[in-house]
Parts: C-alpha cells; structure tokens; sequence
C-alpha cells in the first residue's frame, strides 16, 4: 500500500501529492509551477493543471521549490530497483503509469499504478522543429 504525504509549494500555494517508493519520497503529480520557459502542453493552461507544466532544462532547477530537488541518477535507480522487486513481476513502467489516460495497446499491459506514483502522458516540447 502507498503511503502518502502532501507539499505545498509557498511561492504559489499548489499542494501535491508525495508518496514513498522503498526509502525516497517522491512528487506523486506533476509541478505546475509557472516560471520562465515553462509551457503548458499544447499552450492549454487545462493541460497544466492535470499534467503540469512542460520545463525547459535551464529552468527546472530554479522551478524546483525550497527543501525538493531533481532526483539524482542513484535516488532515480534506486526507485527502479526497488519497484522491480517488489511489483510482483510486472513491467517497471506497468507500476508507475497511472491508470488513467493511456492508450490502449494490445502489447503493452494495463498500467497498474502499483505504487501510487501515476506517470501520466504529459507530452513534450521540441522548440529546435
């Protein structure tokens, strides 16, 4: 079972959802934090709202509030690792995915969102096309 936790970001009052995979907590939802070169997904402030906010590389760092930062290569393997023994089997992503917005493929399984973490599809921004 997950165990949650919530954050609430002071510079803008938005409060996440946290839950802890093995000995890390980790942000349950998308930052929605609005800074420069942060996008919405197709310039839609809706899409912000359920899958947050796109970020430039430049920015995200400075986007990140106080007391949170970007998961390291180690924080990011270790999650990996300890999903991988304890989902039972299934595909990591399978365990991550949330259960919600994914198309259907007949050749990948149904996201089982097994540790509270819910990936959604959130897009991408590609400003180089």
């Amino acid at each position: 079972m997950a165990e949650f936790e919530s954050y609430t970001d002071d510079r803008d009052g938005k409060t996440y959802r946290m839950v802890k995979i093995g000995n890390l907590v980790w942000m349950a939802q998308n930052l929605n934090f609005e800074c420069e070169d942060s996008f919405c997904y197709d310039d839609k402030p809706e899409n912000a709202e359920k899958y947050g906010r796109l970020y430039q590389w430049k920015s995200i760092k400075a986007a990140c509030p106080a007391g949170l930062h970007l998961p390291s290569d180690d924080e990011w393997n270790a999650m990996l690792n300890f999903v991988r023994e304890n989902n039972g089997g299934e595909a990591v992503g399978t365990s991550l995915k949330g259960t919600e917005d994914w198309k259907p493929c007949e050749f990948i399984a149904k996201a089982t969102d097994r540790f509270g973490f819910g990936a959604l599809p959130a897009g991408y921004r590609d400003d180089e096309n």
